[in-house]
């Protein structure tokens, strides 16, 4: 059996951003799992092609997930939390031209806030309030404006 190629590849990534900050007013249950609603999760994607990129890396694109984590009007958040992940990935050579923009902003969205999901939970196990683990999102249907 073999497996397909992705549509596109993840060639490397990095948190330009993370800051935690534990809300001293929070009133919540230490240690319980952190009920997400009422509060809010923002997610913000931008990204395109590396047009300084050549040779090999040609193809190149990037992708930018800014997530910022606050309270709602009725909701605390134990953490105010923003955090800014870049990938760089690359599409399967095969992947129609004109879906690469989508597939970019769609899987490497998915790929990144995978990534700041572990990054969060890690970090925030050792602080006061415990393990902060993002809701799951989905970036489907995300589009290039």
């Amino acid at each position: 059996m073999s497996i397909p190629l992705p549509p596109l590849s993840l060639c490397n990534y990095f948190f330009k951003e993370i800051s935690i900050k534990p809300r001293e007013d929070y009133e919540g249950n230490n240690g319980d799992m952190f009920d997400f609603s009422g509060v809010l999760v923002t997610c913000n994607v931008s990204g395109g092609k590396n047009e300084t990129a050549s040779g090999k890396n040609a193809e190149e694109h990037f992708v930018i997930l800014e997530i910022e984590v606050s309270d709602g009007e009725e909701r605390q958040a134990p953490y105010s939390i923003t955090c800014t992940a870049i990938g760089i990935f690359k599409p399967h050579p095969d992947l129609e031209k004109e879906k690469v923009e989508e597939v970019m902003a769609i899987q490497g969205a998915t790929t990144l806030y995978a990534s700041a999901r572990e990054m969060l939970m890690t970090s925030t196990s050792r602080m006061g309030y415990g393990p902060f683990i993002l809701p799951t999102m989905s970036f489907h249907g995300l589009k290039k404006d």
